[in-house]
């Protein structure tokens, strides 16, 4: 009873502020729910798993009612900018408490530890399952599949067959293609544009530096799914990119510099500003200064985003549908869900083909994991 007390009355007061952001965090994820709900159910059955926003993308292209569409997408953003203004000026502190930070674990009973690292096994074997699962079905003969053994240890196994029939009866390689030239082209781009943006905003002070900074935060908040009619009209008739691997790059970039830009600026505005004080007064100029001086220092924080970005970009399933319909610049995510209506009982093949589109972005991060670790913790330790 006493430790209920001590959680209820002083641990979660004090992290009122924590809670309060993943909560918003968690309502912008949850009012975005697309994926999951296209992929496994289609909003069925009879619309029991339909939300906001798989509604108001199956009623603009799916029935061809667009105003009706933007009418839903109008309300999901004003039901998300109450959320945000709610959660906002609950997550303001009251009073001054200090931080509180757990015991570290090397310091509890021997009792305490061999349950912590039991639960740590058990959260990580849970979390491993479905891709356990999709491992195993991938490997398995169609005749398994027939005799309903989809839990059981495969009674044959079909790895080399079934991932070679992924790459030469499937388009597989372009998908993979595509997205890889999506995915890296619109991480450079995005970098470059952060990259400058984050430093004028942290080391400049101009008229509107202030709003600008707040609308780069708040288009993170904004569900993307409310924009998919003007964007899709600016992919038809503005630039014509319909189609065509440039759009998904063009409006990638677009939607991942506002995150970028927030998190290069606060990493920025951490330098020692006396280095580009230092710089100026030997009259370099501001482009040296920010190619000589504040791109070394910032090669931690272009690392993690990379691989942030990277994994945002190649997981995108959502613009794949709205600008994309051919195989030409289909990436990998929209091609296996093609892949799924052509291999209707085929989930080997299906199973083959995910793990085959999940590898990049695995890969991407092992090969810049200290990279990665080291921009996201930086200033962590200071002071």
């Amino acid at each position: 009873m006493k430790g209920f007390k001590l959680l209820w009355h002083i641990v979660l007061p004090q992290l009122r502020p924590a809670t309060s952001i993943a909560m918003i965090v968690s309502v912008v994820g949850a009012l975005r729910s697309f994926d999951l709900v296209s992929v496994m159910t289609d909003g069925g059955p009879y619309q029991s798993s339909t939300v906001l926003a798989y509604y108001m993308y199956d009623q603009t292209f799916g029935a061809f009612r667009i105003g009706y569409g933007a009418a839903i997408a109008s309300c999901l953003f004003f039901l998300m900018d109450i959320c945000i203004v709610i959660f906002l000026i609950r997550s303001l502190p009251r009073g001054g408490a200090e931080a509180m930070f757990p015991i570290p674990i090397e310091t509890a009973s021997p009792a305490r530890r061999r349950v912590f690292y039991a639960t740590v096994w058990i959260c990580l074997f849970v979390w491993l399952l479905p891709i356990i699962a999709i491992a195993i079905t991938s490997i398995r003969s169609v005749q398994d599949l027939n005799a309903g053994n989809y839990w059981g240890w495969p009674t044959e196994f079909s790895a080399v067959a079934n991932y070679t029939r992924v790459f030469t009866s499937s388009p597989m390689l372009r998908f993979l293609f595509n997205s890889m030239v999506i995915t890296l082209v619109s991480c450079v781009g995005a970098l470059a544009l952060s990259a400058m943006a984050g430093f004028a905003l942290s080391r400049y002070r101009f008229r509107g530096s202030t709003l600008l900074l707040a609308l780069f935060i708040a288009g993170n908040f904004v569900p993307f799914q409310m924009l998919m009619i003007p964007v899709r009209d600016i992919a038809i008739h503005v630039i014509p990119v319909y189609d065509t691997i440039w759009a998904l790059v063009i409006f990638h970039i677009a939607f991942q510099t506002g995150f970028c830009t927030l998190f290069m600026r606060n990493f920025i505005a951490e330098l020692p500003g006396e280095l580009i004080e230092a710089a100026r007064v030997e009259g370099v100029s501001e482009i040296q200064i920010f190619f000589h001086v504040i791109l070394p220092l910032v090669r931690p924080a272009l690392a993690a985003l990379f691989v942030l970005v990277f994994t945002f970009v190649w997981n995108d399933y959502f613009w794949s549908l709205v600008l994309v319909q051919s195989d030409s610049a289909r990436p990998v995510t929209a091609g296996l869900q093609a892949l799924r209506e052509t291999w209707t009982n085929t989930w080997h093949l299906i199973s083959a083909g995910s793990l085959l589109a999940a590898v990049p972005p695995v890969l991407v991060f092992f090969l810049m994991q200290r990279q990665f670790i080291a921009g996201l913790t930086f200033g962590a330790t200071k002071g």
